[in-house]
Formats: structure tokens, C-alpha cells, sequence
């Protein structure tokens, strides 16, 4: 069974968001043979920072919390494969982000598999901010 973790990012500032999904997709951390399992949603995978960004000026809301960074962990036990564990992550970034863009990274270096999933804070339809306690990330 999947545990989800919310990790705070004290908001962050503006540099915060480029050094979380620089660590996040990291080759040596998310190539599973021959394949990196780093996916948009929302977003191409190449360029989601600068999407990201775009957003935030777009609806200028440059300032305040810059993304959610979540955590979803899963036991050996569960016998799921690397591919298998990316794609039930990006299934819970379509049904709780709809209209948010969020790169969705499977880490493959540690004993356990481990998707992190960095969500906009500025929705790319609107404007609307994530506001969100840790209490309603964790429910996800």
C-alpha cells in the first residue's frame, strides 16, 4: 500500500522551484532501462519549469507559495514495477490537479519505489492559487 507525504517547501522563493525539479528528474534517479520515468501533466516534461514560471507571470503571481512538492512511497511488497508505480502517480495528478500543470518523477535509486510529484501553485486555467493544508494534501 502507497503512503502519500507532503514535503514542506516553506514556500519557497523564486530560485525554489528550478532546484525542486532539477532534483526531482535527475537522470541517475528516474532511468529505469533506458527509459526516464519523468512525465508533465499539463506540461511537457522538458520544459515544465519555464511552463510553470509562464503561468505565475502570466496571472502575475510571481510571489507567495511557488509549488507543492508531494511524496507517494510504495513497498516492495506491492510488487509493482518502476512503470507501473509512474503510472498510478500520473493518474492521481490528473484526478487532483486537473487544472494545475505537475511533473511526476519515479525514483528508482533507493530499496523502495518513490514517485514525487511537484504541483504548480497557480492554476494555468483562471489563475486560482492551491490552497491547500497538509491535512487536505495527505487525503489525496
Amino acid at each position: 500500500m502507497a503512503t502519500f507525504t507532503a514535503i514542506k517547501n516553506r514556500g519557497g522563493g523564486r530560485g525554489a522551484l528550478g532546484g525542486i525539479t532539477r532534483y526531482v528528474s535527475q537522470k541517475e534517479k528516474t532511468l529505469w532501462e533506458g527509459q526516464r520515468l519523468v512525465t508533465g501533466w499539463n506540461c511537457t516534461t522538458q520544459s515544465a519549469l519555464s511552463e510553470m514560471q509562464l503561468t505565475k507571470k502570466r496571472f502575475r503571481k510571481t510571489d507567495g507559495w511557488q509549488y507543492y512538492h508531494l511524496v507517494q512511497s510504495f513497498l516492495e511488497s506491492d510488487d509493482l514495477t518502476p512503470q507501473e508505480v509512474h503510472v498510478i502517480s500520473l493518474e492521481l495528478a490528473q484526478r487532483e490537479f486537473l487544472d494545475f500543470e505537475v511533473l511526476v518523477a519515479t525514483h528508482v535509486d533507493t530499496e523502495h519505489l518513490h514517485n514525487h510529484l511537484v504541483v504548480n501553485s497557480v492554476s494555468f486555467r483562471g489563475g486560482r492559487k492551491l490552497h491547500q493544508s497538509v491535512a487536505d494534501l495527505q487525503a489525496h
